[in-house]
């Protein structure tokens, strides 16, 4: 008996040794070597510019500058199948014609359907004889920093120019307000960009538009023009884009909100360093000093952040404005009136 003991504990070491080592040679054969998952990423890459280079267009802004011809170019995508297109406002500002070229080298008049110089957003018509390619958008709130970030345009008037990286940052806001809002919500990324991308589509591996590459910045700061490598690019995140393209669309402006308060981020949330006569802040009650915790029942924290959602707010609805003032909690009901129906005089909010 005891030797039966004995042998059949031996007997299941072996057959589980003899199936480790079955289950590890199988698995090993099915492994990928290193050159075919490299070249499995290599085909997404080259799928996802198949697919997309179809949608993005050159944008030609042709004007008149002191009595000479100037033509200025950049980038551009097509977002509806029936002509409309996003680019940025800089590519098209002052322009007498715009010009928009297609993967056919077709070249059709545009229409400015809209611009807003405070994001850097334009929309452009054109009409084509039959549905055209387009570019899906993504929801920037799910990109993640470390991810491919695919960017494809037309640097130096090199026409579809495809260059991969990654996702530098997210929530980037670089620009001062100098007296006028500026709604700021920019993806940073490491993908070769340079003059001439402005307007065209940062993508991620699914071929989706995760933002719009509108700037670039040097280690200086200085105004990247020449044909060098920028320290770093930058593209408004496509939730921001379609928010401010679909308003483009529908009313050829953008309607924000507006609160008429000069402010500064404190621990505690944003404190009032002023506020606007007749505005919605002093009619209701607001004072300089209240430091403002909630807004509609959210936390208020970021300044940027409260400024998207002072300028998101419904016009003419009562917004609820919860402030600290001599370290008590008190409530505001404030109604928010139209940004474009009043002078900012350098308040930014």
């Amino acid at each position: 008996m005891k030797r039966n003991i004995l042998v059949y504990p031996s007997l299941l070491l072996l057959v589980i040794t003899v199936s480790i080592i079955i289950i590890s040679c199988g698995g090993s054969t099915q492994q990928p070597t290193s050159v075919e998952l490299l070249g499995s990423i290599e085909n997404a890459f080259v799928s996802v510019a198949k697919r997309s280079i179809p949608a993005i267009v050159s944008v030609r802004n042709e004007r008149w500058v002191e009595g000479k011809y100037s033509r200025q170019e950049g980038s551009g995508f097509i977002f509806t199948k029936d002509g409309y297109i996003l680019t940025n406002e800089h590519v098209i500002r002052g322009a007498a014609t715009i010009k928009v070229r297609l993967l056919d080298k077709s070249v059709l008049e545009s229409e400015l359907v809209g611009s807003d110089p405070n994001t850097d957003i334009a929309v452009l018509k054109i009409d084509a004889p039959e549905e055209l390619p387009v570019l899906p958008l993504a929801n920037s709130e799910t990109v993640q920093v470390g991810q491919f970030a695919i960017a494809i345009g037309n640097p130096f008037q090199l026409n579809h120019t495809v260059t991969i990286g990654t996702v530098s940052g997210k929530g980037r806001s670089l620009l001062p307000d100098r007296g006028i809002v500026r709604y700021q919500d920019f993806i940073q990324t490491d993908a070769w960009i340079n003059v001439g991308n402005s307007g065209g589509p940062l993508l991620n591996i699914h071929g989706e538009v995760i933002g719009i590459n509108s700037l670039i910045r040097r280690q200086d700061n200085t105004p990247a023009t020449s044909a060098v490598r920028a320290g770093a690019g930058f593209a408004i995140s496509s939730n921001l884009v379609e928010k401010i393209g679909t308003q483009l669309i529908a009313n050829g402006r953008i309607i924000r909100g507006y609160l008429g308060i000069g402010m500064e981020e404190v621990p505690q949330g944003i404190r009032i360093l002023r506020v606007l006569r007749n505005m919605p802040a002093h009619l209701s009650g607001l004072q300089r000093g209240d430091i403002i915790t909630g807004y509609n029942g959210k936390k208020v924290a970021d300044s940027a952040e409260f400024k998207m959602w002072i300028a998101d707010s419904q016009v003419g609805k009562e917004s609820k404005i919860t402030v600290l003032r001599n370290g008590h909690e008190r409530m505001f009901n404030v109604t928010i009136t139209q940004v474009a129906t009043c002078k900012s005089m350098g308040y930014p909010l």
